[in-house]
């Protein structure tokens, strides 16, 4: 069962990091690159990569879809999986996009795939506990 998990783990980080490359190339921006400037001081300060507005729109999302997720799964709606996997969704794109903005000393030890991984997980807890759903192995 262990094994699972950390096979998924590394799964989950794979797709989401190849998911916000593409729409990093989409949106026109560059993939960001870990290799330092050749002539220190000679690159210009760098923007954070995404701007506050799409963490609201992502946070926005993250609310709306969770609040509705969970009255569907609580009046029995077809729907309810729809809308808690837009939830889930908003709430993991909601967590690399907070990470991304994060200053570049936190970055340089915290990766943003792990505040994805920590608002996935997140978002997962708050609607297990809501639903009073339970993960059962």
């Amino acid at each position: 069962m262990l094994s699972l998990v950390l096979l998924g783990f590394f799964a989950l980080v794979f797709v989401i990091g190849t998911s916000v490359d593409i729409v990093l190339a989409l949106q026109g921006g560059a993939v960001p690159s870990n290799s330092a400037p050749a002539v220190k001081g000679s690159a210009p300060a760098a923007k954070p990569a995404f701007t506050p507005e799409i963490l609201r729109m992502y946070l926005t999302g993250s609310v709306l879809f969770g609040a509705i997720s969970i009255a569907a799964k609580q009046s029995g709606s077809e729907w309810a999986t729809t809308f808690k996997t837009a939830f889930t969704t908003c709430a993991t794109v909601t967590g690399f996009v907070l990470g991304a903005r994060m200053p570049s000393h936190i970055t340089k030890f915290i990766h943003p795939l792990l505040f994805s991984t920590a608002g996935s997980w997140i978002a997962a807890a708050l609607y297990g506990e809501s639903t009073h759903s339970v993960v059962s192995d």
